[in-house]
């Protein structure tokens, strides 16, 4: 095809750009500089109903989009910022500043869901103190689209995947039949059993109603794109009267354990966790107000394909 244009004045460079190349040229500088658009934003803002100085646990901060949009509405929070991507600390810095008028406090926490019980030891975050905890369990744009993260068919790039750890490369190479990227982010992560030690220790963070001074509990809001994660946010809100001595999800969270008696130990409080066979200690409602699932608008999908298989359950501590 016949050169008609150079982008000289433009990036620098000097060479010919056909209809295709350009095509291509742009597609890539639109999807690299693309901002995450935070899913379902206007619900999550009504469920949550923020509140100056009221605290927030963002337990997925990323890019810090849902956050922002509930210091818009409320821009004296005190918020406690989770996340495993180490990136996610120039989020947190910039959000800082762009809010530095308010009187808010940003309290960035690097870990996984599983560390929560450490690291709100060590920035003092207590049980029972939390107004509102958010849980976006998908995967930033940013990430999608990097080239060098490898959380996409779409890049040539290697396969890599994970938010922190151990790279899917070496996995899909031992099991080449499993090359699903979804599937292989998810045991790389160890996504669902993340989930399940969060979903717990959100609910003991949260404020129980008595505690509050509107009579009202600590609101939790789970944004989740599969239904594995969607199967296991409906089960904590919805079976979530028997409380265990065994902290089942906290246990099972640890994936890793190497003596054989570790291994036993873990099949053993698995099974406990899905038969619902442990010890109950009190049989009392966790949740008094449970909503969901709510999903994108039409215009929504139109605007941000990639909420297309969003889903939002909420609850209200009892």
């Amino acid at each position: 095809m016949r050169s008609f244009y150079k982008l000289t004045k433009w990036t620098g460079l000097s060479f010919p750009i056909t209809l295709r190349n350009f095509a291509s040229f742009r597609w890539n500088f639109v999807t690299q500089n693309r901002l995450h658009i935070p899913a379902m934003m206007n619900d999550i803002v009504e469920l949550l109903d923020p509140r100056n100085t009221q605290v927030l646990l963002d337990m997925t901060f990323g890019a810090g989009g849902h956050t922002r949009g509930l210091l818009e509405k409320a821009p004296n929070l005190t918020c406690f910022c989770l996340d495993r991507d180490p990136e996610f600390l120039v989020h947190v810095e910039n959000m800082r500043m762009e809010f530095s008028k308010s009187e808010n406090s940003m309290v960035p926490m690097l870990g996984k869901f599983s560390d929560l019980p450490a690291l709100c030891r060590r920035h003092g975050l207590q049980p029972a103190s939390v107004d509102m905890i958010l849980m976006d369990l998908g995967v930033s744009s940013m990430q999608l689209d990097s080239d060098t993260r490898g959380f996409s068919f779409k890049s040539d790039c290697p396969l890599n995947m994970r938010m922190d750890g151990l790279s899917s490369s070496s996995l899909a190479k031992q099991h080449p039949a499993t090359r699903i990227f979804q599937a292989l982010r998810i045991f790389v992560n160890n996504e669902l059993n993340e989930l399940c030690a969060g979903l717990e220790l959100a609910e003991r963070l949260l404020k129980p109603g008595h505690l509050s001074a509107d009579g009202k509990g600590g609101r939790l809001a789970v944004l989740s794109f599969h239904s594995l994660e969607d199967r296991l946010v409906k089960w904590a809100l919805t079976n979530s009267a028997e409380l265990t001595t065994n902290g089942l999800a906290v246990q099972l969270a640890n994936r890793t354990l190497p003596t054989q008696l570790g291994l036993q130990k873990r099949q053993t409080v698995l099974q406990q966790l899905c038969q619902h066979t442990a010890p109950v200690v009190e049989q009392m409602p966790r949740w008094k107000k449970i909503i969901g699932p709510l999903t994108p608008t039409d215009e929504e999908i139109t605007e941000n394909p990639r909420s297309r298989s969003a889903k939002l359950r909420a609850g209200e501590k009892a």
